[in-house]
């Protein structure tokens, strides 16, 4: 009776984390679908096109470059003194494009978190699985449980590769936009003085971190496309992972009913059909025996 109840109690224990891993690798297709994290991303690479759109920039510099030209050939104060205006100009927009970098930083800072923070469910997830792996331990030292236990381990440690390579797309697509932020964040402490003006083509600098940024947005965008992908096309075999755990928990389960010494009318609901008759342990045997062959049939 004792080895009945701890195997039911450490296959339940793994039922649970395998319910707990599927809902969080569903949870995070939806969160990094298009319409959700994808739609999050484009957010982001329109704050940089705003941030990159340097036409007021281009105009300030002509005008400064033509008071450049104009006041080296009069020679007169007033001339140069519109020059220093026309320099000044320039430093406005372009530490105005300057602050728009630091939004921009802050904006894929944000957006960096969320993707850690699905990581870390995910993570946590995993770290569940490695505890299940370990309960799978226990519970093959249980001469009657031993050839279930061997199957058990199988999918739990499938469910733990589909969790570890989620994670693993997650850092790539992370590592991503950790760059685009310290571009724009190093952009933003940019330090030039009107004096530069005449020796930086300032509009050429905004348009530069513009596009760095934007190419490490993308290639994160780009990055999470096939861990979504990866996992919504193993959905069925996740599914029945989880299914093939329910039902070795509610074969044990069975199990300890039936030899459970409550008396039958004291039972209720399935465990009083097994412990009465036997036959919810048998369909519960058959049904996972059919699955196994299907499964068999899956891998070759």
């Amino acid at each position: 009776m004792a080895n009945e109840n701890d195997i039911a109690l450490l296959t339940d224990r793994v039922r649970q984390t395998m319910t707990r891993a599927r809902v969080t690798l569903a949870y995070a297709a939806d969160a990094l679908s298009e319409e959700n994290f994808g739609q999050a991303l484009e957010s982001r690479i329109e704050d940089v096109r705003a941030m990159s759109a340097v036409e007021r920039l281009e105009d300030a510099e002509f005008d400064a470059e033509a008071q450049r030209r104009f006041a080296g050939r009069t020679g007169e104060p007033r001339d140069a003194e519109d020059l220093l205006d026309a320099r000044r100009d320039v430093l406005r927009e372009f530490r105005g494009a300057q602050e728009q970098g630091q939004y921009v930083a802050r904006r894929i800072g944000a957006a960096q978190a969320q993707l850690g923070a699905i990581r870390d469910d995910l993570e946590t997830s995993a770290a569940g699985l490695d505890e299940a792996l370990r309960d799978v331990d226990k519970l093959e030292s249980f001469p009657e449980f031993g050839d279930n236990a061997k199957y058990l381990r199988t999918r739990v440690t499938a469910m733990r590769t589909h969790t570890a390579a989620a994670c693993r797309g997650l850092q790539t697509a992370e590592g991503q936009l950790a760059d685009a932020q310290a571009a724009a964040q190093a952009f933003g402490r940019v330090e030039r003085e009107v004096a530069d003006v005449d020796r930086h083509n300032l509009s050429s600098t905004v348009t530069r971190v513009g596009t760095s940024v934007t190419a490490d947005v993308e290639q994160a965008r780009a990055d999470l496309a096939p861990v979504r992908e990866g996992i919504v096309s193993k959905t069925r075999d996740i599914e029945g992972l989880e299914k093939d755990a329910y039902q070795e928990a509610e074969l044990a389960d069975a199990v300890r009913a039936g030899t459970n010494p409550t008396p039958a009318g004291a039972q209720t609901g399935e465990r009083a059909g097994a412990a009465e008759s036997g036959n919810g342990i048998q369909d519960l045997l058959h049904t996972r025996s059919a699955h196994q062959t299907q499964d068999t049939g899956r891998d070759r």
